[in-house]
C-alpha cells in the first residue's frame, strides 16, 4: 500500500487494479479501479448500509450508474 491506496495485479495484465473505499450517508462505498480510482474504469462496486449517517466522502464517479 502507497500513500493510503492499495493495488494488486488481479488479472495478470501487469496493470495494478485500485481498492477505494469512501463514505455517502449512511453507508460505505466500495470500489475496484482499472487505473486509478475516479479517472479509471470502475470495475466492481458494493454497497454496504450502516444503518446510521456519516460524513459522506464519496465523488460521484464512485457510485453513478449504480442502482442501490
Amino acid at each position: 500500500m502507497k500513500s493510503g491506496i492499495a493495488s494488486i495485479d488481479l488479472n495478470g495484465d501487469k496493470k495494478a487494479e485500485y481498492f477505494r473505499a469512501c463514505t455517502s450517508i449512511e453507508g460505505v462505498h466500495l470500489t475496484v479501479w482499472s487505473g486509478k480510482p475516479l479517472t479509471g474504469k470502475r470495475i466492481w462496486h458494493n454497497y454496504y448500509y450502516l444503518g446510521y449517517d456519516t460524513e459522506p466522502t464519496c465523488k460521484k464517479k464512485d457510485y453513478e450508474g449504480i442502482d442501490e
